[in-house]
């Protein structure tokens, strides 16, 4: 039996309760896309739109805990297994702030939105957000998602049944011309938004950024590097950027040779030339240079100055400058 056999097994023999089972399926296929929006869909034509909001929109609140409790387990085992990850406690505690102003906002938005849900539920989990709020706005955006939906199967039913009367119902039409338009809205602004690029490089760099002068030492980059906690550090001639040292360069061509980091030069171990991209670069460019150049780090270049760099932990932080498009729209909405 395939997936969609079982889910109309399930809602001809469960009626709601089968939607909510449909629902906790569909939403906790974090990594398979399973439709759940078609079941509510159809369901409308024969079941109450507000019975199927209520069902769907908890099963879809119960499934959506999978993504929050992967985002929630797999931080605390990040910290448990990284001592690493205490380099980016100011950046993490910067994106906890813009969560705890816009997340109620968040939640609702992206929950009642026809936008894919995973990542949010992942990313408020990561960041420790209450799980009880979570799930009751979760629930409440949900359940207004699938009530739009479920009037829309009802509407289009309804309007086909008029049609072959040889009447025009003309309460059906308009009401499926208008959720039609909530529906298409967002999705419409968000293309127009992704097209654009509105999350450049610029949006998610570190700056300001560590820099060395050719000529010193690479103990004195040693120094800085564990003073800014930083895992790399930019190497400089006259204020022009010529390398890069990481902590790789440092353990193969320093450590692992037993070489003497007093007598050794940065610019004999840095990486030269360096890849760099402009600030207005998309992170999805950015991150498809960083893979084809089988890179960490990528410093922005502006004017030819070094105004800040792009890493990998960067662009996975990249997520929650959502809240940021989401404000923009909240303020259309007003």
């Amino acid at each position: 039996m395939d997936l969609e056999t079982f889910f109309k097994f399930l809602i001809s023999e469960f009626s709601y309760l089968g939607l909510f089972l449909v629902q906790v399926i569909s939403s906790a296929s974090i990594l398979v896309p399973v439709p759940g929006y078609v079941a509510v869909f159809v369901a409308g034509a024969k079941l109450n739109p507000l019975g199927i909001a209520l069902s769907s929109g908890l099963g879809s609140a119960v499934g959506e805990l999978s993504g929050y409790l992967l985002g929630s387990e797999g931080m605390k085992l990040i910290q448990k297994r990284s001592i690493r990850v205490q380099e980016y406690t100011d950046e993490f505690e910067s994106v906890k702030r813009i969560i705890t102003r816009f997340g109620a906002g968040a939640i609702l938005f992206f929950a009642a939105a026809p936008l894919p849900f995973d990542i949010a539920g992942i990313l408020f989990g990561t960041f420790g957000y209450d799980l009880n709020i979570f799930f009751m706005l979760t629930f409440v955006g949900k359940t207004i998602k699938y009530l739009l939906v479920a009037y829309t199967g009802k509407g289009l039913f309804d309007l086909f049944q008029s049609s072959l009367e040889g009447r025009l119902d003309i309460y059906s039409l308009l009401l499926l011309v208008l959720v039609i338009l909530l529906v298409a809205g967002p999705l419409i602004y968000l293309t127009r938004a992704r097209i654009s690029g509105i999350v450049l490089a610029r949006d998610i760099m570190s700056k300001p950024v560590e820099t060395i002068e050719i000529n010193a030492s690479v103990i004195e980059a040693v120094v800085k590097m564990n003073k800014s906690k930083h895992g790399s550090i930019m190497v400089t001639e006259k204020e022009k950027l010529v390398g890069i040292i990481t902590e790789r360069d440092i353990l193969e061509r320093i450590v692992e040779r037993f070489q003497d980091p007093r007598e050794i030069k940065v610019n004999e171990i840095m990486s030269s030339p360096v890849v760099t991209v402009p600030p207005d670069t998309s992170i999805e460019e950015a991150a498809k240079v960083m893979t084809e150049k089988n890179i960490k780090k990528l410093p922005i270049m502006e004017d030819g100055k070094l105004v800040g760099i792009v890493t990998s932990m960067d662009l996975v932080r990249a997520g929650p400058k959502l809240l940021v498009l989401l404000e923009d729209l909240l303020r259309l909405g007003k």
